[in-house]
């Protein structure tokens, strides 16, 4: 494991500490000071003085400007300096008070006490002397502002308010001269001096104090200051509820800005609570923090022991209470409404519940998780394992190092050619210069490490944050399975087990940080797993639901050398991979979990690239029924051992056995998809209004992969009718953009039909879908003589829309990848999603930019499968509906 973390992990950390904290308590040192010193100031990550300098109440540019000296990145300069959010304004100050003697507001006996309730919501305060006088100089006054309210839910929703009726107070740079110091109890500081008339402040905290303070020169007019509690009118208590709903304010239009509900679902004993939501749900804000506008839900209905944020247009699945009570709380900012949410819920009994942990999960290709001895003590503490190669599946990555092999990362065995690993582990690492150690224990001893073929990391790992660290080794030829060498089984199961079970990570890493130096013999240490809000409290915003936590006991980590290694847990008498060793603050650091990669969140990904995994001997597995079958041998492809590639790449010939070329007068009019031996899915806008009384003037080729030459595998088909979906065309010129071929004669078993989606399937934003065609590939060339294939990210429905006013519809979905399109001749190509080997074609090409075929930022529009599932099953009898 890393051994500490990386300077631009910390400084990202001391952006999570802004926005939690926001507390300049730095002993002794003014701004003023501090700036001084910046410029030839070495650089640093340390939290405090990064907070200081780059405090987003500081307005003044060249404070941010000094932010880059000391930070060493400008792109988190950036994020402090321009993301982070301010709901009211105002300037950072460390002014002399703040000294060891009187730290904060709270060393301090407030001089005022003011509660506000139902019976007393609102109260004045007001400098002395005013409206009469001007305040005094070389004063201090604090005030302690408190709300209460007896009703759980109103506490946690109401608000305190500052309205700023009158204020005038000597002007001075950071406000050092006379100023209104506000503390909202958990650390926010603000300042406010000069003119301040009409400002409002509001404040989630339910305890304020406000500090008065003046210099022995001049004074000016003073202050008068309403202070109120601020009902919010959206929460509710749901308590005896059969049933029920809640949304987001105003609903369906744009929610409120600034607003806070909250909800909670009680149930009674032996009951629990089911919610669902609905297909809108739209809250502005950059994932996958959710800071600006979210939904937070606990499972438990209490924050402290669980919480998960959601924002953009990821909707939650539906979800079931861990027990009676559950609890959500709605959080909007000041500007960018969305168009929110709507969900509805249900008490159930507790038995209706689906299981956690189902009782037969998914067997992998192989034999997997089965260790070499009988059931035995675990060894704490970073022992030995014994006895060598107990488990099979853990392996080395290993490279050259002053010619001896150097164990630098660890990783896990999932199938005969592939080895998970963290992506931090290889990327400055040569593909050339990298083996594997195939059942290893000593390294003195172990076989000889094996080539490999390359490195496959994930599309979206970021290095700086460590986030998708996750990565796949392919081994240039097959392992020999054996006693020694065996494949681990992956999780099928969203979460593996509680907080505080117990979980195994093994690895050559240091056995004290101290010594610098790799094991070795293959250790093994027992760690529990940790709650994601108790990780996310000790780390901060960097801790992600794609991590896992383990660990924080003393002595008792994985460290420098485990890296890439796998964290497996037990069920059923099999072993499952359900992390991968990511990072740490340290090695074994008491009170700090180890960081680790979520398997279980990339399970798609890695059945998408590991498909090509040659099966073993014993392999005994069928490929799963699809979710929602049209056709038992649906959406299994015919790939070879390439990968693939977004771009526009030819495919291999049959590599997707569903594609259908339409072809008018010897014109390849347009593509589509099998999705049964009778039936050709496309899109409407490529035929002409006539074409569909006369049927018997187009041919369907399947089977087709080079245009211009016979093949053996491609044949002919004669159309026997077309349907065009009844409402195409309405309300938009491109709703409804789909259409139906039926053949004359049954496609051949050769030939296999793509899979159709279920009804409620999604497709968030950035998922990546591939599609393939014969059409143009470029703006102005001709169409491609071979079938090609590209990935495409989705857009969200909110940047669809905005792209395209007052065409794109929620019966269309968008994707687009900068230089790469379907284009012209491509109409009515799928776009399909891999899921456990399986295609299922989500959409089918219907139109795009008048500025052509791949133009930037203008994303291709694909009519949506999922939401017309009942009139392709009303004109086939397939039963998908």
């Amino acid at each position: 494991m890393i051994n500490m973390m990386s300077k631009t992990l910390r400084v990202l950390l001391c952006v999570a500490l802004i926005i939690c904290t926001l507390t300049p308590q730095i002993e002794g040192t003014t701004i003023e000071e501090a700036l001084q010193t910046a410029t030839t100031a070495e650089p640093t990550t340390d939290p405090f003085r990064f907070l200081l300098l780059c405090a987003p109440g500081s307005e003044r540019r060249n404070t941010c400007e000094k932010c880059t000296k000391v930070t060493k990145d400008p792109n988190t300069y950036k994020m402090c300096c321009e993301n982070i959010r301010e709901l009211s304004g105002g300037a950072w100050n460390t002014s002399e008070w703040q000294t060891k003697e009187n730290p904060t507001f709270k060393s301090l006996v407030p001089d005022y006490k003011i509660t506000l309730d139902y019976d007393h919501p609102r109260e004045y305060i007001s400098s002395p002397g005013f409206p009469h006088e001007d305040y005094p100089s070389d004063i201090q006054i604090i005030y302690e502002i408190e709300m209460k309210v007896l009703d759980e839910i109103k506490q946690m929703s109401n608000r305190i308010l500052l309205t700023f009726e009158m204020f005038a107070l000597e002007e001075s740079d950071f406000c050092t001269n006379d100023g209104l110091e506000i503390s909202d109890g958990a650390g926010q500081v603000r300042v406010y001096c000069g003119a301040q008339v009409g400002r409002t402040i509001l404040t989630e905290s339910k305890k304020l104090y406000i500090r008065f303070f003046t210099n022995p020169t001049i004074a000016s007019r003073g202050y008068s200051i309403l202070v109120e509690m601020y009902n919010t009118q959206c929460s509710k208590h749901f308590k005896g509820d059969s049933t029920g709903t809640f949304s987001s304010p105003n609903y369906p239009g744009r929610y409120y800005a600034d607003d806070l509900c909250v909800w909670k679902i009680e149930a009674p004993e032996g009951k629990v609570i089911r919610v669902k939501f609905d297909e809108v749900f739209d809250i502005r804000a950059y994932e996958p923090l959710c800071v600006q506008d979210y939904l937070a839900v606990s499972l438990t209905g209490d924050f402290s022991t669980h919480i998960k944020r959601y924002c953009h247009g990821t909707r939650p699945l539906t979800m079931v209470s861990s027990g009676n009570s559950m609890l959500f709380m709605f959080r909007t900012d000041c500007c960018f409404e969305g168009k929110g949410f709507s969900a509805s819920f249900a008490l159930i009994d507790e038995d209706e519940i689906t299981p956690t942990l189902p009782p037969d999960p998914k067997p992998q290709i192989c034999t997997c998780g089965e260790e070499n001895v009988q059931e035995m003590a675990r060894i704490m503490g970073g022992k030995e394992v014994e006895p060598p190669n107990r488990y099979p599946w853990v392996v080395a990555l290993v490279k050259k190092k002053k010619g001896v092999d150097d164990y630098y990362c660890g990783g896990a065995l999932i199938s005969p050619v592939y080895v998970l690993t963290a992506a931090h582990c290889i990327e400055k690492e040569e593909e050339s210069g990298t083996r594997i150690a195939l059942g290893a224990h000593d390294t003195d001893s172990s076989p000889e490490p094996v080539p490999i073929s390359h490195f496959i990391f994930h599309p979206k790992y970021y290095n700086r944050t460590y986030l998708n660290d996750i990565a796949l080794v392919k081994l240039l030829n097959p392992a020999t399975l054996s006693d020694k060498v065996r494949v681990i089984c992956l999780p099928t199961f969203p979460k593996f087990t509680s907080p505080n079970d117990l979980a195994v990570v093994a690895g050559w890493g240091w056995q004290r940080f101290q010594q610098g130096k790799n094991t070795k013999q293959l250790h093994e240490v027992e760690v529990p797993l940790v709650s994601h809000p108790t990780c996310v409290s000790k780390y901060g915003g960097v801790i992600q639901e794609t991590n896992l936590c383990a660990g924080g006991l003393k002595g008792k980590d994985s460290c420098s050398g485990d890296s890439g290694g796998p964290l497996f847990g037990k069920y059923e008498g099999k072993w499952y991979s359900v992390g991968v060793v990511s990072w740490g603050m340290s090695c074994g650091q008491e009170g700090y979990p180890g960081i680790y990669t979520r398997v279980s969140e990339y399970l798609d990904w890695i059945a998408d690239e590991i498909k090509d995994s040659p099966p073993c001997e014993d392999d005994k597995e069928e490929i799963p029924p699809p979710v929602q079958p049209n056709l038992e041998n649906c959406g299994i492809p015919n790939d070879k051992d390439e990968a693939r590639i977004a771009g526009g790449i030819e495919t291999e010939p049959l590599e997707f056995p569903w594609m259908a070329m339409i072809v008018y007068n010897r014109t390849v009019v347009g593509a589509g998809a099998l999705i049964s031996p009778y039936y050709v899915l496309t899109v409407a806008s490529i035929f002409d209004n006539w074409m569909e009384w006369y049927p018997e003037i187009l041919d369907v080729f399947l089977g087709k992969h080079r245009i211009s030459v016979r093949e053996p595998t491609s044949k002919k088909f004669d159309v026997q009718a077309v349907y065009h979906h009844k409402s195409y065309g309405n309300p938009t010129p491109y709703n409804n953009d789909l259409a139906l071929l039926k053949l004359l004669q049954p496609a051949g078993d050769q030939y296999k039909p793509i899979c159709l989606p279920r009804s409620d399937a999604w497709y968030p934003s950035s998922m990546t879908l591939t599609t393939a065609g014969w059409g143009r590939t470029s703006k102005r060339g001709a169409g491609s003589d071979v079938l090609l294939k590209a990935n495409l990210d989705v857009w969200s429905e909110e940047a669809c829309e905005q792209r395209y006013p007052g065409w794109f519809t929620q019966q269309m979905i968008c994707a687009y990848k900068k230089g790469t399109d379907t284009c012209e001749g491509d109409s009515g190509a799928p776009l399909m999603r891999i899921y456990y080997g399986r295609y299922y074609i989500a959409g089918v090409s219907s139109w795009a930019s008048k500025d052509g075929c791949a133009a930037i930022g203008a994303p291709r529009v694909f009519s949506a499968i999922h939401q017309n599932l009942q009139w392709i099953s009303s004109m086939t009898g397939l039963d998908v509906a």
